[in-house]
């Protein structure tokens, strides 16, 4: 037969105990989940921009979405990443088989589009997505 009272006596204690156990890093890194916009929850795979003006993924999509996260507060709220998930690339592939963005919808490149995002959601570029975040990131995978 059950016994609540037993049941959570042993939750307690089983709580107690790992929190005893839990060790972390002091760093100063991940008191926060990173927190940012993707494009794939909302926007999916729209890239028909002249039936979807306003919801298709282009250039100009993210730079209002991030216009929006610094003009509505989410950037002063810890909001700093805007991540293209997907539909953003080419059809084809350069020379070399790394994939290039649509120059219909990104006419200015992805390395603009991060620039700007960078200077008005993070502040600031890096160059490294091992050592620090990037405001903007598109896969750009050569397999």
């Amino acid at each position: 037969m059950v016994n609540p009272k037993v049941d959570i006596v042993l939750l307690v204690a089983l709580l107690v105990c790992t929190a005893l156990v839990v060790h972390a890093l002091d760093n100063g890194l991940a008191h926060r989940p990173p927190m940012g916009w993707m494009s794939w929850e909302r926007y999916r795979c729209i890239t028909d921009c002249s039936k979807y003006p306003d919801e298709c993924i282009s250039e100009a999509l993210f730079k209002r979405m991030a216009d929006l996260m610094v003009s509505e507060g989410y950037r002063d709220a810890g909001y700093e990443y805007v991540n293209i998930d997907d539909c953003w690339m080419a059809d084809e592939r350069d020379e070399d088989g790394v994939l290039q963005p649509n120059k219909e919808r990104f006419p200015n490149g992805i390395k603009h589009l991060a620039d700007y995002v960078s200077k008005i959601v993070s502040n600031g570029t890096s160059s490294s997505l091992a050592q620090q975040p990037l405001s903007v990131k598109a896969c750009l995978c050569t397999h």
